[in-house]
């Protein structure tokens, strides 16, 4: 995972670099990454996103804890009660009602360029 982490920075930092006129928004989450940990790593990258940007060590959870329902709650904004995704699979899922925040963003200006770059990766022990 660090590895598609770091080439994931690497493609986006030039793109960063190069148009620094335009307003943007980059959001970066990693599951499972503790606060203290990125903290003694050596990331000169994500240190220089975190010191030029806006950094939130605390985004807690009051809700079921694994990936799928947490991380439709932070692009969601709701809870699992409205975005109903309880599991890692996504189903079921009331994404029409409660859409991830980038629809609005396109909804408000269509001209805008996004992206979402997910990866997910899971290992299945036998």
């Amino acid at each position: 995972m660090p590895k598609i982490f770091t080439f994931l920075l690497l493609l986006l930092f030039p793109i960063i670099l190069v148009s620094q006129d335009v307003k943007k928004v980059l959001v970066i989450g990693i599951d499972g990454c503790r606060v203290d940990a990125l903290a003694a790593a050596n990331t000169p990258n994500i240190d220089n996103l975190i010191s030029n940007g806006i950094f939130s060590p605390d985004a807690l959870n009051e809700d079921i804890t694994i990936s799928g329902p947490g991380w439709s709650a932070i692009l969601c904004g709701v809870l699992s009660d409205k975005h109903l995704v309880a599991n890692n699979d996504f189903s079921g899922n009331n994404y029409d009602t409660y859409p991830p925040f980038f629809k609005y963003l396109n909804e408000i200006n269509p001209d805008l360029n996004t992206v979402s770059i997910c990866h997910w990766w899971c290992m299945i022990l036998v």
